[in-house]
């Protein structure tokens, strides 16, 4: 007896995955691994599924051509379903479709080729409904392993789909994706808008700045000359000194909650310890960090600043910190503003930052939205 998750409607059924399909099955590679092989048939592993349910070809691996040509498995056909099967992604769905830019392909031990039954059950429907809730937490719950365990074959005996008829699985499919197109241009717009948003107080500053003269040099208000932060292993789950990450510092300013620890048995020379009022610039890591400053605050006194950042101290009685982030991040690099100008561009951040939160929480909301439409079209509520 099936255990049915919800009522369905009229003239749906409730099946197991193994009865819509053909076969189930996954490939393999040969003895001694492909990173040598340079050409051949491109074999696709977990890496090379995207979250969208499409795929990524960068560092395709291949196999050799008659190692394909005896493979009695795991050779990829157009419509074919391919689900990872065990590590950090398991249960990552994508669909062969017509935009698949091979003709001979194969996957390896790490991935699934889930067939359909054409005369059962339309493709594309399958893939939606493996996207949606209903079967990522079925394939959650059958997880086996450790942290980094995975799914196996029996996975088609247990795992129930909702089933209607196949013209109603094509209205379905249609639905489906009329509405993810929808949300496709929204989160387009809403990604113009971040940008847009990104840039907003960089070209305010620059505006600001330009028109004021400099009276001096950096040099002469520096107290404490740039200096990179400690190098040492840190880790998220440790109990030793607090030490703020490149993420930390952003456009203009510190996210103290992006933040590891030392292991404990760090020795730190007494120059590196943070106090109030200390700028921090990033220096490395990713690109469109480099160069961020922020001041650091009274809740990460005695911190440290990772390796990839810099921290200067300034004289507090000739320049104000807050004004020298703003300077570091113009086009202009002045030296010295009124403090009104330091406040208008403090509510100018407090605006923006606000803004960015409400972008924040609507590229979340829009994810939301995509795994809403999937679980009311498999309940027939669409």
């Amino acid at each position: 007896m099936i255990k049915k998750p919800y009522k369905l409607p009229k003239d749906w059924r409730w099946v197991r995955l193994g009865e819509v399909l053909e076969t189930i099955e996954c490939g393999k590679r040969p003895r001694g691994g492909v990173k040598h092989i340079k050409n051949g048939i491109p074999s696709l592993g977990a890496e090379h599924l995207t979250a969208e349910g499409g795929f990524n070809f960068n560092n395709i691996r291949f196999i050799p051509v008659e190692f394909f040509n005896n493979m009695r498995k795991g050779k990829i056909r157009l419509g074919d379903l391919l689900m990872v099967k065990d590590g950090a992604t398991t249960g990552r769905v994508s669909i062969v479709d017509k935009n698949f830019p091979y003709t001979k392909a194969a996957v390896n031990e790490h991935i699934f080729i889930l067939r359909p039954n054409s005369q059962i059950c339309h493709s594309k429907y399958l893939f939606y409904v493996l996207r949606s809730p209903l079967s990522q937490h079925q394939i959650e719950l059958s997880f086996y392993g450790a942290a980094q365990g995975g799914i196996n074959q029996e996975i088609a005996e247990f795992l129930l789909i909702p089933l209607p008829s196949f013209n109603e699985q094509v209205k379905i499919v249609i639905k489906i994706e009329e509405l993810l197109k929808r949300l496709q241009r929204i989160r387009i717009l809403s990604t113009e808008s971040i940008n847009e948003t990104n840039v907003l107080m960089q070209s305010c500053i620059d505006e600001i700045f330009s028109n004021i003269q400099p009276t001096g040099r950096f040099a002469e208000v520096i107290t404490f000359k740039p200096r990179s932060g400690p190098s040492f292993l840190t880790n998220p789950n440790w109990n030793g000194i607090p030490v703020l990450m490149p993420s930390s510092v952003t456009g203009f300013g510190i996210d103290i909650s992006k933040v590891e620890f030392g292991r404990g048995d760090e020795k730190i020379n007494p120059k590196d310890f943070l106090q109030p009022g200390d700028i921090l610039i990033a220096r490395g890591n990713k690109p469109e960090q480099v160069g961020n400053a922020g001041v650091v605050p009274s809740e990460a006194k005695g911190w440290v600043c990772a390796n990839l950042l810099m921290k200067l101290r300034v004289d507090e009685k000739k320049v104000d910190p807050y004004f020298c982030v703003y300077w570091l991040r113009t086009s202009y690099m002045r030296q010295y503003v009124k403090k009104n100008i330091v406040s208008y561009l403090d509510e100018l951040q407090a605006k923006i930052t606000a803004l960015k939160k409400h972008q924040e929480q609507t590229t979340a909301e829009l994810n939301c939205l995509e795994q809403a439409i999937l679980e009311k079209a498999f309940k027939g509520e669409l």
